[in-house]
């Protein structure tokens, strides 16, 4: 579960990021050792050269790429700002990815368990999240809005949480009924308490996306996978193509302070792609250059600012190359989904996607996937939604 150290800016989980590295050795060592193959897809060549990319760019504006490293042989719980810690949790969230993947495959691992493991943290999170805001009143810090935050930092991550993981919810209805109510109640009540204007818009443009995939299942409306991602990849490009025109008019959002905190954050995320656009400004560094971007005369909210976007964040740290990587991960994510959905109709697939794409657009107005309570389910549920796979050689013995 997510847990914060008191007073600090950033998730302490070193327990956990350690647990994760200790998993990828052993896996690294098993496959040395017994030398199983894993069949690589052209999703898995994707997201390694995106995290060597991004390896690429920390490197490239790091004085001493080894110097920080020695935060993580501390344990100190307030790392999380350091451009190494940014770079890592992106790893661990791939070695995820892999471990689950290759689990499957290999049939170490349940895909249903995984699913049922994941419903019930949803269950306890939730939860805990409805009797906290109940207990503890934290309208002073929202603006007089007691916005609910569980285990997490900020309602906005924990709303994250939530819409990743309720699709899956539905998903357990026919085989485990009393734990999918449950978890639906406790999930919608506790993204009611979160106030978070992104989570909402995520989960119901998810909600859509899966009626209409849903839709054109039954109806055959549209065949070709790439023509459904498309239009989908689409949506995102439009808005930040319509963001770069109406600011070179000028600032339309003068009257929201939050909406136009983030406008200066996302203003400012594109004049640094713009000075570096190739290799942007390295993987975590958003946050110390973006006194040099913001625009006269303003102030940050907090001592620690992201981008309020992951597109954006990426496109300033990692450059276009970066943000092309990403673009092309999350289109192939949204293909594999389409045609899975395509031949099967399976309704946990659906849930798969649907959750997955209330994140990705959630994550036009926020970047907490930048955490890594997020990160790990967030990659789990791609790995769930590309497996199982078949091997190679299995494949071969079944045509002979």
């Amino acid at each position: 579960m997510p847990l914060y150290a008191p007073g600090h800016m950033t998730d302490a989980l070193p327990g956990a990021s350690l647990m994760i590295l200790l998993l990828l050795s052993v896996w690294s060592y098993r496959k040395v050792v017994d030398q199983k193959s894993m069949r690589i897809i052209t999703l898995d060549k994707a997201v390694i050269v995106f995290g060597g990319w991004l390896l690429v760019t920390y490197v490239v504006h790091a004085s001493n790429p080894l110097d920080s490293f020695r935060m993580l042989i501390n344990f100190i719980s307030n790392y999380g700002h350091l451009p190494v810690i940014s770079l890592m949790y992106v790893v661990q969230g791939i070695a995820v990815y892999f471990l689950v993947t290759d689990g499957l495959q290999n049939k170490i691992l349940d895909k249903k368990l995984i699913v049922s493991t994941l419903v019930v943290c949803l269950i306890l999170i939730a939860g805990y999240g409805i009797l906290d805001s109940m207990l503890i009143d934290k309208s002073e810090f929202y603006h007089g809005k007691n916005r609910a935050t569980s285990l997490f930092f900020d309602p906005n991550s924990y709303g994250t949480f939530l819409i990743l993981l309720l699709p899956l919810a539905f998903a357990l209805y026919k085989e485990d009924s009393w734990i999918s109510k449950l978890a639906i109640i406790l999930g919608v009540i506790g993204l009611t308490t979160t106030f978070s204007r992104g989570a909402w818009i995520g989960v119901i443009f998810g909600g859509v996306y899966g009626g209409t995939l849903w839709l054109n299942h039954r109806l055959k409306l549209v065949k070709s996978a790439r023509t459904y991602s498309l239009v989908l990849m689409i949506i995102p490009l439009l808005l930040i193509i319509g963001f770069l025109v109406t600011a070179a008019i000028g600032d339309p959002l003068t009257v929201q302070r939050k909406l136009q905190g983030r406008w200066y954050l996302w203003n400012a995320g594109i004049n640094m792609a713009e000075r570096t656009p190739l290799v942007g400004v390295g993987i975590g560094r958003y946050n110390e250059n973006l006194k040099n971007y913001y625009d006269e005369g303003i102030e940050p909210w907090t001592t620690y600012e992201h981008a309020h976007n992951w597109y954006i964040q990426i496109g300033s740290e990692a450059g276009v190359i970066g943000l092309s990587l990403l673009f092309l991960i999350l289109s192939l994510i949204l293909i594999t989904g389409f045609i899975k959905i395509r031949k099967k109709g399976n309704s946990l697939d659906y849930m798969l996607l649907i959750g997955i794409v209330a994140v990705l657009i959630h994550s036009l107005l926020d970047y907490t996937v930048r955490q890594l309570f997020i990160i790990i389910p967030f990659w789990t549920l791609i790995a769930l939604l590309n497996s199982p796979r078949q091997n190679k050689k299995k494949a071969k013995k079944r045509k002979k």
